[in-house]
């Protein structure tokens, strides 16, 4: 079967042939402390550089981009995404006989969320922040897993001059505790299942954080000393809160730090400006856009992997900045098997298009 398998591939054209690095260094730029700057491969001229420079400070940053989008799709749907019922404990015996147990998630009824009520969301979480005490420039964590609550978060953040910071959810709690300590965050943002694990390392560093939770708490939790207020509550607060919000212009402010997954030692903070935000998915927009051109809106898209990483984070924004509709997901619920009444792939249906067309 493998001999059959092997006799018959074909070399994909496409795939196979040497088109050259898709970027290159720029001459002189790197610095004891800091990396070479990289530019696209085609833009190889001094003035298409310095165009590309110009552009870094001018271009209508992420949250300004996603602003005039919600402002013009108005009713179209944004996001979509299915609330969870319960989860199902089932024992299983593997082929060796081992007995462990699996999880089964019992989905409810799809929900959608239009661009204009997304932007309503994010500009209310942000000012529920700000009444929460969360000062201007003020740091907030966000550690959770991938969900269109935390694409709310991280614009509310920014909505309202503040600086994120994001996690990944299956972070070890010793790079957890780096990240935390590092940061000393003014709020942090996390599940109800992993307040308990998030409260014991703040406790070891004396830091006392404002916990904004969602889904629900343990009943065993301790939480003296610690204020914590649910995701929706927050929410409520900047509906009924006179915080305006403030839309960044300056592309040179601090926006993100980024932590790495801290596989090779303790996490490192990768620090983002508003403007290296909005030209990493720009440039990522150039190469997505050859695979998959936009299909006037008319896709979907399926996000799945943590958007505390800066990929993910950059297609879904890219995929919003089309009009498309962004469905949020879990690895462990794609497809059938662990999902009920279906998984995400059949919920979802992400497509373009335009690219069936061509490809089909």
């Amino acid at each position: 079967m493998d001999g059959r398998d092997k006799m018959s591939r074909r070399p994909h054209p496409f795939l196979s042939g040497d088109k050259g690095p898709h970027n290159v260094t720029v001459p002189g730029t790197e610095t004891a402390t800091t990396s070479a700057t990289y530019r696209h491969s085609c833009t190889s001229d001094a003035e298409t550089h310095q165009q590309l420079v110009e552009e870094y400070r001018t271009r209508k940053n992420c949250v300004q981009q996603l602003q005039e989008q919600c402002k013009k799709l108005d009713t179209r749907a944004a996001v979509a995404y299915r609330p969870l019922e319960k989860i199902e404990h089932r024992p299983t015996c593997n082929a060796k006989g081992k007995e462990h147990v699996l999880e089964y998630y019992y989905y409810r009824e799809r929900q959608e969320v239009s661009y204009a009520k997304l932007w309503h969301y994010i500009v209310s979480f942000g000012a529920g922040l700000r009444e929460l005490g969360v000062p201007q420039r003020g740091l907030v964590t966000i550690y959770e897993e991938t969900r269109w609550e935390w694409l709310v978060s991280i614009y509310g953040i920014w909505t309202h001059n503040m600086v994120a910071t994001t996690v990944y959810s299956n972070l070890g709690e010793d790079a957890l505790k780096y990240a935390l300590y590092e940061t000393n965050s003014a709020a942090i943002i996390c599940n109800g299942r992993t307040v308990k694990t998030v409260i014991s390392l703040l406790r070891a560093h004396g830091i006392s954080s404002i916990i904004v939770y969602l889904d629900n708490l343990p009943v065993d939790l301790d939480t003296f000393g610690y204020r914590l207020v649910a995701w929706t509550e927050v929410m409520e607060k900047g509906v009924a809160s006179n915080c305006a919000a403030e839309i960044p212009t300056d592309n040179d402010i601090e926006a993100l730090i980024m932590y790495t997954s801290g596989t090779s030692g303790d996490p490192k903070g990768v620090l983002h400006t508003h403007g290296s935000i909005a030209a990493g998915v720009s440039a990522l927009a150039e190469r997505l856009s050859d695979l998959y051109p936009s299909s006037t809106g008319d896709e979907t898209y399926c996000a799945f992997l943590p958007l505390a990483h800066i990929l993910e984070f950059g297609i879904v924004n890219i995929f919003l900045q089309r009009g498309s509709l962004v469905g949020f997901s879990k690895t462990r619920t794609l497809t059938d098997e662990f999902a009920i009444p279906h998984g995400d792939f059949k919920e979802f249906s992400p497509k373009n298009h335009h690219w069936r067309a061509t490809h089909l």
